[in-house]
């Protein structure tokens, strides 16, 4: 059985949206789907739309590390995808529900790969 997973990505640099999408396009399995792209996390839905939420931690100038927690708490699993590289940055972000930051000076293939499976569903 193949596994599929949801993503939404929140980034305001158009470029590096494209560069996300591109990378999920390659896949030939076709595993993960892209279902909402939004350029601030105020656009993002309710009830959520994605399994994972790639989030670029800075969104037109402001920092959104504090709604990390939330958004976490509603179920996102939580892919940081950003520029800022401050270790205590990177903790805080961490100690709130995210997965290892992967930040844009690598691939976002590099990012925690068990994010990209789909949650277990039913009784644990």
């Amino acid at each position: 059985m193949e596994h599929h997973v949801t993503v939404a990505i929140v980034d305001d640099h158009p470029v590096v949206v494209e560069g996300v999408i591109s990378w999920i396009s390659a896949d030939p399995q076709r595993r993960i789907t892209v279902t909402q792209v939004v350029s601030d996390i105020t656009g993002l839905p309710w009830p959520r739309v994605a399994d994972v939420l790639i989030l670029d931690l800075e969104l037109s100038g402001r920092m959104v590390t504090d709604e990390v927690a939330q958004l976490a708490a509603s179920g996102y699993r939580i892919v940081a995808f950003s520029a800022h590289v401050d270790p205590a940055l990177i903790l805080n972000v961490l100690d709130a529900g995210a997965t290892p930051t992967s930040v844009r000076t690598r691939a976002v293939s590099t990012c925690s790969r068990p994010y990209w499976r789909p949650r277990p569903t039913g009784p644990a």
